[in-house]
């Protein structure tokens, strides 16, 4: 097993399980069972373990979807406990209730970290130190730790290794009380590549969900309704059944929608292999009821919307007062308007499930374990020390694996036929029958002075609430979701009266979070339209924003009770002003510019981009991209480039992507319709990371809204024609 990484769990791994409380306990990452009996173990923190074999094991909450969260992670425990990286093995944390509600989004991994993580494990090296201390009959205080071991003044030295037992006998401190490394000692501190997954990846030696295994397990492929809220009339099971390899079909009820875990309503083939379960599913010719949402069209939808917009909302931030906008300020209005999109991760949604004896046992690429378990207990009526769920690597998240529909399909079905079962959702599948980022229509309007200053701005959000769908306790009595008002709240331009609100839509189609959801939209609206107030104004768009961001300026404010952000002016300055140099703002004969920023609060993280769009025999090109961040310290700056140029992939992809609805049925089925660019089409792009000595904050999603709306004002000064939203062409 390779240290610094995730150890893979591959086929021949599932043969080594061993009960354990009614669950069971996976050995891959584990000590041998000889070794484990002899070995003494120091774990003063459930996520680190040490033994007198020199083996330290590094349990994880955070799953790894190729973000670089257990690099960062590793990368912070090893320099809390002066210990080479490549000497520490990841495990990856359960379901099991010890590891409390676990989930993996918002880009909160290193932020989390930073503020947990290395108290735990400064704490095994504040241990290691006292065991030393008292070995030599010296103070603590004149001992120092460096490469495992803690160092005598007089040269001698102690591996931790040596002092496993006796630490192990101490009383655990109050880890609020340990001794913290500061913040430069972590600045590059790990070498690239220690517990990344993507040297695996790219041998294909990564193992992921899709490639789990169990003997005598069964391929399920699911024939699910295609409208929302759709029930099965009938279908053809023996014409199913005649395709050599299928065991058996099985209908799903699904549960009603909108509702927490929706699943839909659907018929199941499961065979000895995936081809022959497709082939037999390709034969059900399921007759359905489409349900109340038969009717359900996307563009209809999108009128309703604006109608909406022209109508006041619920309050998400008020200052100032608009009517006081003197009579002779230049106004412009606006509305953009943005689609339904798919997350579509390359590694569609999967699950494996066995349901036996009362356990039930899950191997899924998720991002939230914890999420799952409970459903299992809930619908499967089991204990909650019964159910266990195991992350392997992910092939992609961006929010679709924030949903657990996959993983309670496969665990249904493996407690009908009584056989451990694998779901595997086809691409058609994932864009048909997915979760979607909600389609939203944004109306804004906004002021000008003579003086060439913002006066005013107001922001109507009309859309559809992921949480009234999904966590409805979380939603106001008056219908406010706090989640769509957070875009509101990062907005910090100086501008003297703002008037902010949402229209949360009912629900139509199953929405879900999507690298960020009310950002992806609402913060475009709002830097494309700065764009359009500085075109009033008659002003530099990058000096436009300079102005109306003035030096030391800070504001905060609350989108609910116990959250709100503050927002430091110096620091957007600080991105905006890198981007534009290194981009070289002002331009060059036949390159059109665009530039956009944007505040994300994973807690704080401040990113700029300017968009450079060539115009070649009358059609415009975007030949390159530069993005800047503070995104606080970084750990590991060769991944946080790499994550600024996945957020700048994703938000070029989103520019043609559309999921439309026709009689409730989802039009793309393939990346024929739902377009993914290739290498080829894809611009330069640069990453500038801002040096900082501020806590590390989250860099999974922060640039996907800026990098948007930077290109859409590129395409608007490079065309002379401003896009009204997207998607860019269809």
């Amino acid at each position: 097993m390779a240290t610094g990484t995730l150890a893979p769990l591959g086929r021949r791994d599932f043969l080594k399980v061993v009960p354990l409380g009614g669950a069971a306990l996976l050995l891959a990452g584990r000590l041998p069972p000889a070794e484990a009996a002899e070995a003494a173990t120091f774990s003063p923190h459930m996520s680190i373990a040490f033994d007198t074999t020199g083996a330290v094991r590094l349990t994880l909450r955070k799953v790894e979807m190729g973000q670089g969260a257990h690099q960062g992670l590793l990368t912070l425990a090893a320099v809390e406990l002066d210990l080479d990286p490549a000497r520490i093995t990841l495990v990856q944390a359960t379901s099991d209730p010890k590891f409390g509600q676990i989930l993996t989004g918002g880009s909160y991994s290193l932020a989390g970290g930073w503020m947990a993580l290395r108290p735990a494990v400064a704490t095994a090296r504040l241990m290691f130190v006292q065991a030393a201390a008292a070995r030599w009959g010296i103070a603590a205080e004149g001992l120092r730790t460096a490469d495992g071991a803690v160092l005598h003044p007089d040269g001698r030295r102690l591996a931790y290794a040596a002092l496993v037992a006796d630490a192990a006998k101490l009383p655990v401190p109050d880890a609020k009380t340990v001794p913290l490394k500061p913040a430069d000692a972590f600045a590059g501190a790990a070498g690239a590549g220690h517990g990344s997954p993507h040297a695996a990846v790219a041998t294909g030696a990564a193992c992921y969900g899709i490639d789990q295994r169990l003997p005598g397990m069964l391929f399920a492929s699911i024939e699910r309704a295609p409208v929302v809220g759709g029930t099965v009339l009938g279908f053809d099971e023996a014409a199913a059944k005649a395709v050599p390899g299928v065991v058996a079909v099985v209908p799903l009820a699904g549960n009603a929608w909108p509702t927490l875990d929706h699943v839909r309503a659907g018929v199941a083939v499961l065979a000895e292999n995936s081809w022959a379960a497709q082939q037999g599913r390709a034969r059900l010719a399921v007759r359905w009821d489409d349900g109340p949402r038969g009717g359900f069209d996307s563009d209809a939808f999108k009128a309703a919307m604006a109608a909406r917009a022209a109508t006041p909302g619920i309050g998400c931030r008020r200052e100032g007062d608009l009517a006081a906008v003197p009579k002779d300020a230049r106004r412009v209005e606006r509305t953009y308007a943005f689609p339904y999109v798919a997350h579509a991760p390359l590694e569609p949604p999967n699950a494996l499930a066995w349901v036996r004896d009362g356990r039930a046992e899950v191997w899924t690429g998720t991002q939230r374990q914890r999420r799952l378990h409970d459903a299992l207990v809930r619908e499967l009526k089991l204990a909650g020390d019964k159910v266990l769920v195991h992350a392997p690597l992910l092939g992609g998240g961006f929010g679709r694996r924030l949903e657990v529909d996959y993983g309670l399909e496969a665990a249904l079905l493996s407690a009908k036929v009584k056989r451990p079962v694998q779901v595997l959702w086809t691409r058609g599948d994932d864009l048909t029958r997915g979760l979607y980022r909600p389609a939203s229509v944004h109306r804004l309007v906004g002021w000008v002075g003579q003086d060439g200053r913002v006066l005013g701005h107001a922001h109507r959000y009309v859309g559809e609430s992921v949480f009234r769908q999904q966590e409805p306790q979380l939603v106001r009595a008056d219908g406010y979701d706090f989640s769509m008002a957070i875009p509101f709240a990062t907005y910090g331009y100086d501008v003297p009266a703002l008037d902010f609100d949402q229209h949360p839509m009912e629900p139509q189609v199953p929405c879900a979070w999507w690298r960020g959801t009310a950002s992806t939209t609402l913060q475009v609206a709002q830097e494309c339209f700065m764009d359009e107030l500085a075109a009033l104004a008659g002003t530099d768009p990058l000096a436009f924003r300079l102005r109306h961001l003035p030096k030391g300026r800070e504001s905060s404010w609350s989108y609910m009770e116990g959250g709100a952000v503050t927002f430091r002016a110096d620091l957007m300055r600080g991105v905006l002003e890198a981007a534009a140099k290194a981009a070289g703002w002002g331009g060059r004969a036949g390159v059109a510019q665009g530039i956009a920023c944007g505040l994300y609060d994973c807690p704080d993280t401040y990113t700029a981009c300017v968009a450079e769009v060539a115009m070649g025999g009358g059609t415009p090109r975007l030949s390159r991209l530069v993005v800047a961040t503070d995104c606080g310290l970084a750990v590991n700056p060769d991944r946080v480039q790499a994550q600024l140029v996945s957020n700048a992939v994703f938000a070029f992809a989103s520019l043609t992507q559309a999921i439309t609805f026709r009689r409730g049925r989802a039009q793309q089925e393939s990346f024929a319709d739902f377009p993914l660019p290739t290498a080829a089409d894809l611009p330069e792009v640069e990453a500038v990371v801002l040096p900082s000595t501020r806590p590390p904050s989250g860099i999974g999603e922060p640039a996907t809204p800026v990098v948007t709306a930077a290109i859409l004002n590129a395409l608007a000064k490079a065309t002379g024609r401003r896009p009204a939203g997207l998607p860019l062409v269809g």
